[in-house]
């Protein structure tokens, strides 16, 4: 990821999903990662199956993918 290397600090946000607020049922998360001036380098998000976040919480299988300003992937990723 040779973009992170041009950054000396980063910061990652994970952004609120209205529906897990009013509901409570957990939905996939979102992060915004930015740099220094607090512009957007890179998004990410989680793919996970309904049923696993509602029943695992934190254990569920997760693949995290991660793209930058223009949608092209840069990693993807099983956590």
């Amino acid at each position: 990821m040779n973009v992170l290397s041009q950054h000396s600090v980063l910061t990652v946000s994970q952004q609120a999903e209205p529906l897990q607020i009013i509901t409570g049922l957990e939905t996939e998360t979102r992060y915004r990662i930015v740099g220094k001036s607090g512009e957007p380098i890179l998004f990410a998000y989680e793919e996970s199956g309904f049923m696993s976040r509602q029943f695992l919480a934190g254990r569920r299988p997760t693949m995290i993918n991660v793209i930058d300003r223009d949608g092209t992937q840069v990693l993807k990723q099983p956590v």
